[in-house]
């Protein structure tokens, strides 16, 4: 495997994570208190497994640093 493969592996993972980030976002935006109830809406948007998930996302995030900072240090020993 190639540190081009690497590396584009890599991106293709972080779209993943953004692909999924803003599925959270939209799903939160999806509520429309002028059509709803604003105490069921708010309610919804405050739902725990809304941060279980967010917890999951942030937890994603933190492990693509922390390969892109590994593949930085492979590609300068590479290099």
């Amino acid at each position: 495997m190639t540190l081009e493969e690497i590396q584009e592996m890599l991106a293709n993972f972080e779209n993943r994570i953004s692909f999924l980030e803003n599925s959270l976002l939209g799903s939160a935006m999806s509520y429309h208190p002028e059509e709803e109830n604003q105490e069921v809406v708010m309610k919804q948007l405050q739902e725990p497994w809304s941060k279980k998930q967010w917890n999951i996302v942030d937890q994603l995030r933190g492990e693509m640093i922390n390969l892109k900072r590994k593949f930085l240090d492979l590609e300068a020993l590479v290099t």
